[in-house]
């Protein structure tokens, strides 16, 4: 697989980083916002060089090995290990010598507004195959908010309601499922095409 890279990015390989790094990727991948990863790499990224060269500096500073530690630009050196194309018209990186394949996207989350009728757009996606969604109880001034499952993914999906004429739908990936990020992001994506399909822009 290939990983989706934004502005910059530390690109660092799994199985040095598992071996080095306090607790392993276990422990390191929910400390991080914008972490994504295949079966050879994992992704963070960042809005500035500074802070992605920040975060490979503490990676070495872990004791990882720094020929298995990249910062990623448009158009920046590559290590050896390392090769970048587009997917879908999307920047990606990938292993050397492995077939790119699908591109896990950097996608945290999911924001669409639509009109109200949209409402029982949540409750029909029941009847898709594999889908189970459960409604967590609201706190005081929340929003509605469900859990959707498929297969062992999940995302959040919270429902706002600013007015009567319009909601708006937040899904969102939890980061303390990192390490889940390729099917949480399949099911991301899928429920926000169908959301689209309801109507939802």
């Amino acid at each position: 697989m290939a990983l989706g890279v934004e502005f910059a990015s530390v690109v660092v390989r799994t199985a040095v980083a598992d071996d080095a790094l306090p607790g392993g990727l276990d422990a390191f991948a929910p400390t991080r916002h914008d972490y994504i990863e295949d079966e050879h790499l994992f992704r963070t990224g960042f809005m500035s060089t500074r802070e992605a060269d920040e975060l490979a500096a503490h990676l070495l500073s872990l004791g990882l090995d720094g020929d298995a530690v990249a910062v990623e630009q448009a158009h920046g050196p590559l290590p050896a290990w390392l090769r970048r194309g587009e997917i879908g018209g999307h920047r990606a990186v990938w292993l050397a010598g492995q077939d790119p394949g699908r591109l896990v996207r950097p996608l945290q989350s999911v924001i669409l507004r639509g009109p109200s009728r949209l409402r029982d757009a949540v409750t029909a996606m029941r009847a898709e195959e594999g889908i189970e969604i459960v409604r967590v109880p609201p706190g005081e001034h929340e929003a509605d908010h469900f859990e959707i499952e498929r297969e062992g993914a999940l995302v959040d999906l919270r429902v706002h309601h600013p007015d009567d004429d319009t909601i708006i739908f937040w899904a969102e990936r939890r980061q303390e499922r990192n390490r889940c990020c390729r099917a949480d992001i399949e099911l991301l994506e899928w429920l926000g095409a169908a959301l689209k399909a309801a109507g939802a822009a």
